[in-house]
């Protein structure tokens, strides 16, 4: 059953426009991300570096073709403005086939509900996902061959990949579980958009010791903090991955038991009325 869902779900992203938005736009990012570094770079070469004071200098510095700062605009431009894309194509996933009555087919023909939500989060993972996967391998390519290090390992370079590919897949996971929960998208849109645009700000005002927040220690530190240059400390690695697994294993799962509590208390009513009614 799970195989047909993701079949005609596939075919149902392919046959809209409107994610093939989702399927270029990262790899959009990840070009321009290197035209507008490739472009800085052109402007600052002709600078005389010797002529610039100490804090001048820094700023050179910063804007040089190093790992650093390639993967800072490249994060920048898919955390940012690539989640903006997603709340507005992606938030109504589930409602707006379930407004259609394009469930009700699938359903008399034997297809849980259950199987139509799970492929329609698995199918828009794969192709979000791999979108990314492949402008994350452009930059990288341009990163290793023309960037400097500048003290930036290549570790790094790959964890920092690693966690735009799971902020994202976060981000989508929350926007479709909600939508099927609630069946009303802007709801998914707007605790999605809390959670970037507000949510990150808060905690970074709540100090845990002398040199991390909150922040630090859950997944949205992935989405601030951009071109990370060191990983993360032990601790903070636990609970960012702790808060991320929960969120992404255990929302699908709560998705699918609201629905089958939900249908089975419409069962014990209809029961019930049917039990009032032979009594009476």
């Amino acid at each position: 059953m799970l195989n047909s869902c993701l079949k005609k779900d596939f075919k149902a992203l392919t046959r809209e426009g409107k994610n093939y938005i989702l399927l270029i736009a990262p790899i959009v990012f990840a070009i321009f991300s290197i035209l507008l570094l490739v472009a800085i770079n052109a402007i600052i070469s002709n600078v005389d570096t010797s002529s610039l004071d100490e804090d001048m200098q820094l700023i050179y510095n910063l804007f040089e073709a190093n790992y650093s700062m390639s993967l800072t605009f490249f994060s920048q431009f898919i955390v940012t403005y690539y989640t903006i894309i997603l709340i507005v194509i992606v938030r109504n996933s589930c409602s707006r086939e379930i407004k259609k009555n394009q469930w009700v087919l699938p359903m008399n023909a034997g297809i849980s509900p259950r199987d139509l939500f799970v492929s329609k989060l698995i199918s828009n993972l794969i192709w979000i996902i791999g979108s990314i996967f492949v402008a994350s391998i452009i930059n990288m390519l341009f990163t290793l061959t023309f960037c400097k290090p500048n003290g930036f390992s290549i570790g790094m370079v790959f964890y920092n990949y690693l966690t735009n590919i799971l902020f994202i897949g976060m981000i989508t996971v929350i926007l479709i579980c909600i939508d099927y929960m609630t069946k009303k998208g802007f709801i998914g849109a707007i605790i999605v958009a809390i959670i970037c645009f507000l949510l990150p700000d808060i905690l970074s005002y709540i100090a845990i010791t002398s040199s991390t927040t909150l922040l630090n220690y859950t997944p949205l530190s992935w989405y601030m903090y951009y071109g990370m240059p060191e990983f993360p400390k032990t601790i903070e690695l636990v609970f960012q991955y702790l808060i991320w697994g929960a969120v992404v294993i255990i929302l699908p799962v709560l998705a699918v038991l609201k629905n089958k509590i939900k249908n089975l208390l419409i069962e014990e009513i209809n029961n019930y009325s049917n039990i009032s009614v032979l009594n009476s």
